[in-house]
């Protein structure tokens, strides 16, 4: 899957290879964080969002002790001033790439740590009529799945009321808890409960992304 990293995390490594002069032009870095990158979001039953990013490390450009330190401060600062509940499950670096892999207790968790005032990086998770009432726009074509053919609107989308949901400003793969149903043209299926998000050649987001489940 090609993908530039993203969120906060994504801004400390990027931060250290601007500093260290490792990388060149912009364009460049950004064509380069999307070969070498990719994000996975698993939605759990109980509301819980598991984010794994996987990122080429080299230790020419960042120590890995140095970097957890960052990561480890930066999340705690968060948890303290926003009385958040996010973790760091996962921090290893290994084999020429760096792992790590996050906790937060809900899609709005996720949202509040990822997104500034200048990159939305919103993402919801809840059931249809939960989207519709928190202002989503819902007038979307979605393809059912295991026939393209067939696709459903806005009014279509409204009769599912209790079925899940995500949406998503920003692509990765996501693997949800159940079936997924509906996918938007932008996401393509991997298996019955686990699709791609596609993105442009420089990683940057195709439009939002929307996904109904059971």
């Amino acid at each position: 899957m090609r993908k530039r990293k993203i969120g906060m995390i994504a801004g400390v490594l990027l931060s250290g290879l601007l500093l260290s002069g490792c990388i060149g032009s912009d364009a460049e870095s950004k064509a380069e964080a999307a070969e070498s990158s990719h994000t996975i979001i698993e939605v759990q039953k109980d509301g819980n969002i598991i984010e794994t990013i996987t990122e080429d490390f080299s230790a020419d450009y960042y120590e890995e002790e140095d970097l957890r330190n960052m990561i480890l401060s930066e999340v705690a600062e968060f948890n303290r001033d926003a009385e958040g509940d996010i973790s760091v499950d996962k921090l290893e670096a290994k084999s020429g790439t760096i792992t790590v892999r996050m906790k937060y207790p809900s899609a709005d968790a996720y949202t509040q740590y990822n997104s500034t005032p200048f990159d939305n990086r919103s993402l919801f998770c809840g059931t249809v009529a939960q989207a519709y009432d928190a202002g989503y726009s819902l007038d979307v074509a979605l393809k059912k799945v295991g026939d393209e053919e067939e696709t459903i609107g806005k009014e279509e989308i409204l009769g599912m009321g209790e079925r899940h949901m995500l949406i998503s400003e920003v692509p990765f793969r996501v693997n949800t808890f159940d079936k997924i149903l509906y996918v938007s043209d932008n996401v393509t299926l991997l298996g019955k409960s686990q699709a791609d998000m596609m993105a442009d050649e420089n990683g940057e987001s195709l439009g939002k992304y929307y996904i109904i489940f059971k």
